[in-house]
C-alpha cells in the first residue's frame, strides 16, 4: 500500500463517534495491522454527519510527530519488449486487390466517394 494509513477495507462498520450509528470505518496501520485509536476515521454519512478524524489530524492534536501519511513512490512499470512489425505477404494482399470490384463495401464507398478516393480509404 502506498500510505502508512488507511482506511479498513472489507465493510467493517463500527459506531461513529459523533452520529452513533454504526457506519464508521477506522484507520488501520498497514505496516501492522492494528487500529489506530477508536475515533479515527470516517462515518460514511457524509451528508448528514460528515465526521472525519485523519492519522494527520489525529497526531497533531496529540502532539505526536511522526512521518506516517506520507505517499511513497509508485514503482516505475517496465515495458513490454518492442515486436517487430507484422505485414500481409504480398501475395494475400494482391489476391485482396484482385476481389475489391466484387466486395460490396468497396462498390458502395466507390459509389459515394469514388473509385481512387475509396481505394485511398
Amino acid at each position: 500500500m502506498p500510505y502508512r494509513y488507511a482506511l479498513q477495507q472489507g465493510g467493517a462498520k463500527y459506531p461513529c463517534p459523533a452520529c452513533h450509528q454504526k457506519r464508521f470505518v477506522r484507520y488501520i496501520d498497514t505496516s501492522t495491522g492494528s487500529h489506530l485509536a477508536s475515533h479515527v476515521g470516517r462515518c460514511d454519512r457524509e451528508d448528514s454527519c460528515a465526521y472525519h478524524l485523519t492519522p494527520n489530524e489525529f497526531f497533531s492534536r496529540e502532539g505526536i510527530t511522526t512521518k506516517a501519511p506520507h505517499a511513497t513512490k509508485p514503482h516505475k512499470q517496465k515495458s513490454a519488449p518492442q515486436l517487430p512489425p507484422s505485414s500481409i505477404a504480398p501475395r494475400i494482399l494482391q489476391a485482396t486487390l484482385a476481389q475489391y470490384n466484387s466486395n460490396n463495401f468497396c462498390r458502395w464507398l466507390c459509389s459515394i466517394f469514388g473509385e481512387q478516393r475509396a481505394f485511398e480509404l
